[in-house]
C-alpha cells in the first residue's frame, strides 16, 4: 500500500456485501490482497445528498451555538455580569469537552454512525432549549454549554464516514468538504447574526430563541431524512472491515506523515479558532465596532468556505494535497503577520485584506486535511484518523487562546505568528507527498476485476 506497514496489512470485506479470499501466485510469498469471488454491484443514490443535506444542518448548528457569544462578548460581559475571561469560556468549553468525549463518540460511530448522529441532534435539541430558557443566568448558560459541546464530536468526525459510506471516489472529497464547510458556515453566520439579534445587552433571549427554534427544525429534519448506510456500497473501499479503534492508535502512531500531520493540524486551525474566540478582542483594542467585526468575522470565514469549496473542486488527486498544503501554511504565516501589522496601525484595507487570506488558508485548508489523513492512513477507519485530527485542534485552540490572551491581544497576535512559522517547518520538512493507500487500493481492485495478473505485476 505505499509503505512497509501497509504492505503486511490484510483487509476483509463486509459478508453482507461479498466474499473475498486471500491468494498467492505460485510462489511462497502471499499476496496481501483480496478479490472477489462475485463482484458486488457498486451504486451511488440520489439520496446520499440528502443525508449529506441533513447533516450539514446539524453541524452548521453545533457552530452557530459555538460561537454565540464571541463577536459580541462586551455585551455578554454586561449581560452576565461576568469577565471577558469567562465569556471565552463559553466557546473554549466546546473544545475541552470534545477532547474528553472523543474517544466514546468513536466506539459510537463504529458501533452505529446512525444512532451516534441522533444522539448528537438530542443533544443540540435540550441544549439550544436550555440556552433559552435560562438565558438571564450564566451558570445555565454554561451548562447548555456543556450539553451542546457534547454533540460536537459527531459533527466533526462523521465528515470522512458519510463520503466513504455514501459517495463514489470521484465525489468523496468533494462530500467531505461540503460537510465540513457547513460547519464553518455556522462561524461565519455565528459572527454576523448575534451583532444583528442583539443591538443592546438585553435582547440576548431573542437570540437564543432564534437558535433554539432554527435547532427544532434542524432536529425533525434530520429525524427523517437521516439513513445509516445504502443499500449497497458506491465503491470497493466501502465494502471493507477495518481495524479496531485501538489497533488503529497503534498503528497511526508509528505512521510519521501522520503525526506531522496532526501536529500541523492541531497548530493552523488552532490558530484560526483563536483567530475567530479573540477576534472581538483584537479588534476592539483597536477602536473597531461591533458590526465591524461580525463582518470581518464573517469575511475571516466565508473566505475559509470559498477555499475549501475550490481546493475540493480542483484537487481531484490526492497527489497534490502535500503541496497545496505547504502553500497554504506558508501564506496563513503571511496573513497573521498582516492582521497583526493592520490591527496595529488600524488599516482597514489591509485588516480585511489579511482577514480574507487569513480564513483562506487556517480554514480553507481543514477538508483536504481529512482526505490527505484517510489516503495516508487508509485502511485505518476514517473515523480515527479525524478524531486524532480533531482533539488536535481543539487543545490547539485552547493553548493558542490562553496563551494569547495571557500575552495580552494586541502582542498575543504574534505568538500564533511564531506557532505557524513551526507548522510551515514541519511540513516542508517532512511531508513530501500522501501515501495514496486508499486511491492505489481502488485502482488496483478496478484494474485486477477484469485482470488478476494485475496483482502478479504490481507485487512484482
Amino acid at each position: 500500500w505505499g509503505d512497509e506497514q501497509g504492505s503486511t496489512t490484510m483487509l476483509h470485506a463486509r459478508s453482507s456485501f461479498s466474499s473475498y479470499t486471500s491468494t498467492s501466485f505460485g510462489d511462497e510469498t502471499s499476496v496481501p490482497f483480496l478479490f472477489l469471488q462475485e463482484p458486488p454491484k457498486y451504486k451511488a443514490y440520489f439520496r446520499r445528498w440528502v443525508v449529506l443535506g441533513s447533516f450539514c444542518l446539524l453541524t452548521f448548528f453545533s457552530s452557530l451555538h459555538w460561537f454565540a457569544f464571541a463577536p459580541i462578548s462586551r455585551k455578554a460581559m454586561i449581560y452576565f455580569n461576568a469577565s471577558s475571561n469567562e465569556i471565552n469560556w463559553l466557546s473554549l468549553l466546546f473544545m475541552l469537552v470534545n477532547i474528553f468525549v472523543m474517544i466514546p463518540f468513536v466506539w459510537l460511530i463504529n458501533r452505529s454512525s446512525y444512532w451516534s448522529v441522533h444522539f448528537a441532534n438530542g443533544c443540540m435539541l435540550v441544549g439550544s432549549w436550555m440556552r433559552f430558557m435560562g438565558a438571564d443566568n450564566y451558570i445555565v448558560i454554561l451548562a447548555s454549554s456543556v450539553v451542546l459541546a457534547i454533540a460536537t464530536p459527531a459533527c466533526l468526525n462523521m465528515p470522512p464516514v458519510l463520503s466513504d459510506l455514501w459517495f463514489p471516489p470521484p465525489q468523496r472529497a468533494l462530500a467531505t468538504s461540503i460537510a465540513n464547510l457547513a460547519s464553518f458556515a455556522g462561524w461565519a453566520l455565528g459572527f454576523l447574526l448575534p451583532s444583528l439579534l442583539v443591538t443592546t445587552a438585553d435582547e440576548f433571549p431573542r437570540l437564543m430563541w432564534w437558535y433554539a427554534v432554527g435547532t427544532s427544525v434542524t432536529a425533525i429534519l434530520v429525524l427523517f431524512c437521516f439513513q445509516s448506510a445504502p443499500p449497497s456500497p458506491p465503491s470497493f473501499t466501502a465494502t471493507m472491515n477495518r481495524f479496531s479503534f485501538r489497533d488503529a492508535v497503534q498503528q497511526l502512531s508509528s505512521n510519521y506523515k501522520f503525526i506531522v500531520l496532526v501536529i500541523s493540524f492541531g497548530i493552523s486551525l488552532g490558530n484560526g479558532n483563536a483567530l475567530c474566540t479573540l477576534f472581538d478582542e483584537f479588534a476592539e483594542a483597536y477602536g473597531y465596532s461591533e458590526l465591524e467585526i461580525g463582518l470581518i468575522g464573517m469575511l475571516i470565514v466565508f473566505s475559509g468556505i470559498i477555499s475549501g469549496s475550490l481546493l475540493a473542486f480542483y484537487l481531484r488527486s490526492p497527489l497534490y494535497y502535500a503541496t497545496a498544503l505547504k502553500v497554504l501554511f506558508f501564506l496563513g504565516v503571511l496573513s497573521l503577520v498582516g492582521f497583526t501589522m493592520a490591527s496595529e496601525q488600524q488599516s482597514s484595507w489591509l485588516l480585511i485584506a489579511s482577514s480574507a487570506l487569513a480564513g483562506s488558508c487556517l480554514i480553507g485548508f481543514a477538508p483536504i486535511t481529512f482526505d490527505a489523513a484517510v489516503e495516508d492512513t487508509f485502511p485505518i477507519p476514517e473515523v480515527a484518523s479525524a478524531t486524532i485530527l480533531n482533539v488536535s485542534q481543539q487543545v490547539g485552540g485552547i493553548a493558542m487562546t490562553e496563551l494569547a490572551e495571557w500575552i495580552g491581544v494586541k502582542h498575543g497576535a504574534w505568538v500564533l505568528v511564531g506557532f505557524q512559522i513551526i507548522a510551515v517547518l514541519l511540513t516542508v520538512t517532512f511531508y513530501n507527498r500522501s501515501n495514496l493507500q486508499r486511491t492505489v487500493a481502488e485502482n488496483l481492485h478496478n484494474r485486477s476485476s477484469s485482470n488478476p495478473e494485475i496483482i502478479r505485476d504490481y507485487v512484482s
